[in-house]
């Protein structure tokens, strides 16, 4: 996740980095057994649904 998150603030990252993250931060939230690893993808997942027009927007496809 954190290369995918580096790219993103390189700008060099693809629509499906994005996805990507979506998708491995959602695992995250359902599969974790503790409260740290069930919150961490938290920040990630929220800037992407309330940002994502401007996160796509800065991809290089």
């Amino acid at each position: 996740m954190q290369k995918k998150i580096d790219k993103l603030i390189n700008k060099t990252s693809k629509k499906s980095d994005i996805d990507y993250l979506v998708e491995v931060g959602a695992i995250m939230t359902e599969t974790s057994f503790c409260g740290l690893g069930q919150t961490a993808a938290t920040p990630v997942l929220k800037a992407i649904k309330y940002f994502k027009d401007e996160l796509y927007a800065a991809t290089i496809d």
